[in-house]
Formats: C-alpha cells, structure tokens, sequence
C-alpha cells in the first residue's frame, strides 16, 4: 500500500513540474541567434599622417578588430529578435604617429543566408583616445541592438551576420596586398 501512495504521489509531483513548465515564461528559454563573424579583409584599418607618403614610417595609427561577442533577446514586439553585439578593438600608434583620438568607423550587415543578399547594414563610429604615454588601446564598442524579424518561415537562424571596418578602396587595396593579419 505504502508503494502505491508512494508512486501516486511521485506522478502527482511530476504532473505539477510538468504543468508548471507548460505555464512558464517562454522567453526564459535560449533563443537561436546567428553567430557574427568578421570579414577577414575588412579586420584591419591603417591610417597615414595626412600629406605624407603611405609607407611605414608615416603610420599614424593602425586598428584590428580583436573581437566579436553577441547574444540575442527575444524582441519587444514579438516578431523579431534582437541581437545585441559588442566589437571588441586593438589600436597601436604607428612611427609617424601624431594623433591622440582614432575614429574607428565600423559597420554591421544582415545577409539573407539563403540568397546572400545584403537586407540591412548599419555603420558605427568608435573614437578611442591614447592615454598618457601610451601607444596603444585595447577597447570595445558601445553594445549595439540589430533587429532580426522572425515569422513562422523565417528564423534568426536564417541570417547571417557580418561585421568590419568601413574601409577606403585604398584600405581594402592594402589590406588585400598584405593578407590577414
């Protein structure tokens, strides 16, 4: 008899667990968000001191993104998702250095994964200053939101995220000449 309580009272504890998960809050659980990646040639920027020739000894400064760190939310009106994304920086002052603030611009674009088409693309802007004798600055960006639209058809899954330097013809030139970094 005591088995039987036993085991009646074991399927109601398990019926209340079940129920309670049927009745949670379904933001609670992970979400799918598409990984960012960074486009290779686009990872590295380097600036000239202005009227000089572009060789080494007239680099102002040269800047890589180090970093990409993201994770997504469930979107505010229900048919979207929001992915939150954090670009992390290195900037060393070259020989010909003079400047004490770098504006790192920077943007971020939507691929449709299926057709590889470009559906959005956002530009940011970092300014990222030397501190007193130093010639270099590890740092990030401010988190920036990119919202994903989700439907029935249509999962976060199915995009991908790109991110780089806004770069010159120039830049890419040079960046292309040289290889990855």
């Amino acid at each position: 008899m005591v088995g039987m309580v036993g085991r009646l009272a074991l399927g109601f504890v398990a019926l209340f667990a079940l129920s309670a998960c049927e009745n949670s809050n379904k933001s609670r659980f992970p979400l799918a968000c598409p990984t960012p990646s960074l486009i290779g040639v686009g990872a590295d920027l380097t600036r000239y001191v202005p009227g000089g020739p572009r060789d080494l000894i007239n680099v102002d400064y040269e800047a890589r993104i180090s970093g990409l760190v993201g994770g997504c939310n469930r979107g505010g009106d229900g048919a979207s998702v929001d992915m939150l994304l954090t670009v992390g920086f290195q900037v060393e002052q070259g020989p010909g250095g003079v400047s004490q603030t770098v504006i790192l611009p920077w943007f971020v674009a939507v691929i449709d994964d299926t057709t590889g088409a470009v559906l959005s693309r956002q530009t940011f802007v970092e300014s990222v200053a030397f501190g007193r004798n130093s010639s270099r600055i590890d740092g990030q960006s401010e988190q920036v939101t990119i919202k994903l639209p989700v439907t029935e058809t249509r999962k976060a899954k199915d995009y991908r995220i790109l991110v780089s330097f806004e770069l010159k013809p120039e830049d890419l030139e040079l960046n292309r000449r040289r290889g990855p970094r």
